[in-house]
């Protein structure tokens, strides 16, 4: 039993911070996307911007 827990402790913490960068990096997209939608948004005037973003 322990010859088969070994592999698979030894592969947790791959998995764990393979599936945590995977977040990390979906949670950025979204972010991007909001921010740009929000940009997007606030340089047409028919409709408000949720964010207001300091232009640059």
């Amino acid at each position: 039993m322990f010859f088969l827990l070994a592999p698979a402790c030894r592969f947790i913490p791959f998995i764990s911070i393979s599936f945590f960068f995977f977040f990390f990096r979906a949670s950025l997209l979204r972010l991007r996307t909001v921010l740009w939608v929000g940009d997007s948004c606030s340089s047409s005037p028919s409709s408000p911007s949720h964010i207001e973003l300091p232009s640059v």
